[in-house]
């Protein structure tokens, strides 16, 4: 038998001698916490830990596969784990909160270097000579007429 043969065969051994998730769940640490949390949670925590013993096996970084009560006691961290809130607060500083409730965006400094351009220097309208109506492309229609009929009520 080749080196490589041997060594998958050994591999598949230890891949063999890992629990199935039926058997992991049936242990008392993880029936117990199955009354407390919803199995999918357990059933999900308890694939993630036979999974990533797989995986370790098959780089070879497992000697061999653990015991089944150190098997639920990593599969309980994980579930307890996966309940433990993610979120943390935080403090909007900006004076604005956004849909995301993180806070303002911060600009580019394109947007900056634009927005303080327009501010900085004067911008030419362009008029109607006929009514003396900002035109168009300039200001909105409805602008421009609620100023034309105000202009023209004085």
């Amino acid at each position: 038998m080749s080196p490589g043969g041997a060594r998958r065969n050994g591999e598949r051994g230890k891949l063999r001698a890992i629990p199935s998730v039926e058997s992991l769940l049936q242990t008392p640490s993880l029936t117990e916490l199955g009354g407390r949390v919803p199995r999918s949670v357990v059933v999900g925590a308890a694939r993630e830990t036979l999974a990533a013993l797989r995986d370790s096996i098959r780089r070879g970084t497992q000697a061999s596969a653990p015991s089944v009560e150190t098997l639920a006691a990593e599969t309980r961290r994980r579930a307890e784990q996966s309940l433990t809130p993610s979120l943390k607060p935080v403090i909007n500083a900006t004076g604005i909160i956004l849909h995301t409730h993180l806070g303002r965006a911060t600009l580019p400094e394109a947007a900056i270097a634009a927005v303080t351009d327009a501010a900085r220097w004067y911008r030419k309208s362009i008029w109607r000579a006929a009514n003396a109506a900002p035109a168009w492309p300039i200001w909105s229609r409805s602008f421009a007429s609620s100023w034309a009929r105000r202009r023209s009520s004085s």
